[in-house]
């Protein structure tokens, strides 16, 4: 069992008071295990993209085969219904978020400041290449695992270090795609009460259809 599919981890956290929300347990956890948690759904993303669906009887709109090889080389006749986004509407879509960088979790002197408290400790991490604690090691008597060593020790470092004054930046959360698609229009207010029931309807010949435009929104043409 990984780590993400045992959620009784996570609340285990909470209610044991390891977590409440404050600005060190977030900067802990992300420190400690967005590493840990993207290298699972990276690994999961893998083995089940190269997994073979097998053709199925009662589902003949199923296509079998492996996700990876379908994506990148599809069977014929397969068509691309992709468009091509005009350069200056793609450009300006992305100055609303050139200040996110969508793989950061945490901004550059937080992570190293972090860094630093283990560097400066003796708590050997076992980093792997990727950046993530081996999450399966365990150490001490009676056995912890080391990834909660390492999250626990973070957190009260940092709490320390918060409520001394100091402060540490967090990552900005991208707000500006919220412009890309307008607000939705308010419809005018109708009193449907103003309408017998044979008005809307005109009989055999179906619903006489109302321009709601031009005869409740001012100034329409």
């Amino acid at each position: 069992m990984t780590l993400i599919s045992d959620q009784r981890y996570f609340d285990g956290l909470v209610s044991t008071g390891l977590w409440s929300g404050t600005t060190a347990d977030t900067i802990a956890l992300l420190f400690v295990y967005m590493p840990i948690i993207r290298q699972e759904i990276y690994g999961y993303a893998d083995l089940w993209n190269a997994h073979a669906i097998r053709r199925q009887a009662g589902r003949p709109a199923v296509v079998p085969g492996k996700p990876v090889v379908l994506y990148f080389h599809p069977p014929a006749p397969t068509a691309d219904y992709g468009s091509v986004v005009p350069e200056n509407r793609l450009q300006q879509l992305l100055q609303t978020v050139e200040a996110y960088e969508p793989n950061e979790y945490l901004p550059t002197a937080t992570m190293q400041f972090c860094q630093n408290i283990f560097d400066s400790h003796v708590l050997e991490l076992q980093i792997q290449d990727d950046g993530g604690l081996d999450y399966t090691i365990v150490i001490g008597e009676p056995p912890v695992f080391l990834h909660q060593v390492a999250y626990i020790f973070l957190r009260d470092s940092l709490s320390q270090y918060l409520a001394d004054g100091n402060e540490l930046p967090m990552s900005e959360i991208p707000r500006g795609a919220y412009n890309w698609v307008p607000p939705p229009v308010a419809l005018p207010d109708v009193d449907l009460q103003e309408f017998e029931a044979g008005s809307i309807y005109n009989g055999s010949d179906g619903p006489e259809y109302i321009d709601w435009d031009d005869c409740y929104l001012d100034g329409a043409d």
